[in-house]
């Protein structure tokens, strides 16, 4: 069974061995949402982060309590060319 240790101590954190492992690896996911014509939110830090903000496929935020802001400051014309690079 899993220690504490090893997950994140909080929603908004991606912090502990599960934290870590996301700044290498989570493409399958991100693969998912592309065939499935959808935007991504992302750790900032995540091993596609990079990508996603290249490809413009999506935003990137630091912790959960940054979506609602993020997503405010979108305009439809950024939306819409998120979807459309998606």
């Amino acid at each position: 069974m899993l220690g504490s240790e090893n997950i994140g101590t909080d929603i908004y954190s991606c912090n502990g061995a599960y934290g870590n492992y996301l700044k290498y690896n989570n493409p399958h996911k991100v693969s998912l949402y592309i065939i499935s014509n959808l935007p991504i939110i992302a750790w900032s830090k995540s091993a596609m982060a990079e990508f996603i903000q290249k490809n413009n496929i999506g935003i990137l935020v630091n912790d959960l309590k940054e979506i609602p802001e993020k997503l405010k400051e979108l305009s439809n014309e950024d939306y819409k060319k998120i979807l459309e690079n998606v």
